[in-house]
């Protein structure tokens, strides 16, 4: 229920917009003059594990949390070693 330009924390750097997260810490582009700070696209969870499988990844492995969308993917089927040492069980 946030809107673009709430306030999600307040960090040594300042205060984090939901904008910031989504496009790049605002502040430090607008400071800078470097848009290579800037975030040149986004993801929700399924449009990431569309554009994966679009790339020929075979087992995508996903999660989110609070304020993150997390993606572990192989092209092959990954051996047991690969799955345990990213602590993984189910592919999405």
């Amino acid at each position: 229920n946030l809107d673009l330009e709430d306030v999600l924390y307040t960090s040594p750097a300042g205060p984090i917009m939901v904008l910031d997260v989504i496009y790049g810490y605002g502040a430090e582009i607008a400071r800078s003059g470097h848009d290579f700070y800037a975030h040149k696209t986004g993801f929700t969870r399924q449009s990431l594990l569309r554009v994966l499988h679009a790339a020929g990844f075979q087992a995508i492995y996903s999660g989110t949390s609070n304020r993150e969308i997390r993606a572990i993917a192989f092209k092959g089927t990954p051996n047991p070693e690969a799955l345990a040492s990213f602590q993984l069980t189910n592919a999405s």
